[in-house]
Parts: C-alpha cells; structure tokens; sequence
C-alpha cells in the first residue's frame, strides 16, 4: 500500500482465466474504495515476481519485488503501464519529494560487493512533465584506508 494526495493506493492481482492480471485500487481516507484500474501489461515488466514495496507519485509508481528486490519505476497511461526505469543489478535507490522522483540505479557488482565505477548519474524525474534530468556526481569509493578522492589537501 501507498499513499499520495490523500488517498490510499494498494496493487493486487487477480488470476482471470488462468492469466495474472494486476489491479491498482484507489481508496479514500476512510478506507472507502474509490475506483480499480487494470495495470495492463504490469505483468510483462515484472514477470512472476510479486510486488513487495510500492511507492505512488501521480501516474507514476515504483515498485520492488518481493522474490529478487528488483526495483521498476513505471508510469500508468491510459492504455497500459510503461517501464521507466528498471535497476541494473535489481536496485535502484531512490527518494521522492513533492513530485520529484530522484534515483541512482545500482554500481555494484553482487557478486562482488565492489563498485564498478566511480561515475554515477542522479536521474531527476519531475512527475508533473514525465521529463528526466541527469545529474553526473563522482561516487566517493572506499578502500580500507580511507576514501578515494581527487580532492587536493
């Protein structure tokens, strides 16, 4: 379940004639069901996996599975769900404000626990426009000593 702008949103599925379907309920603050919208082709983006956390900025929503913590950003439309953005490595970390979605995907390798490069970009996207700024910042990695900078003493 998620909220934005003072409704409750949850995401369920429903198996219709032996296909997952995926619903997006949309309640008041009283818990009174308002309206159900089919999130077709939600199920294409996220396979058999299962929804675990869900986050809601207007129309567009985020989401991590349950079974590998995969993250997709996604957008509603009329006809259908688009995948925004999906993290490489199955994360993405991201916060939201107003409607601001800001997120990084993943730079480190699972296996390895490394990070595999020092550039990362911070992707703005502004929910209202469904335009997307990239911000490039230097990932500040740690060794045992200490951090790696470029930072004169």
């Amino acid at each position: 379940m998620a909220t934005d702008n003072g409704k409750i949103f949850a995401i369920g599925r429903k198996n219709i004639n032996t296909k997952c379907h995926f619903f997006l309920y949309e309640y008041d603050l009283d818990g009174k069901l308002i309206s159900t919208q089919e999130l077709k082709g939600f199920e294409e983006i996220i396979g058999d996996e299962s929804p675990n956390h869900f986050d809601i900025v207007g129309d567009y929503f985020i989401v991590r599975t349950y079974q590998t913590s995969t993250s997709y950003i996604c957008k509603q439309t009329a006809d259908r769900v688009e995948l925004i953005s999906e993290g490489l490595d199955g994360s993405i970390s991201y916060g939201i404000s107003d409607k601001m979605i800001y997120f990084v995907k993943s730079n480190v390798n699972q296996d390895t626990d490394i990070a595999q490069n020092k550039e990362c970009p911070l992707y703005a996207l502004n929910t209202d426009t469904g335009i997307i700024k990239t911000i490039n910042w230097e990932v500040p990695l740690m060794l045992a000593t200490g951090y790696i900078s470029n930072a004169k003493k």
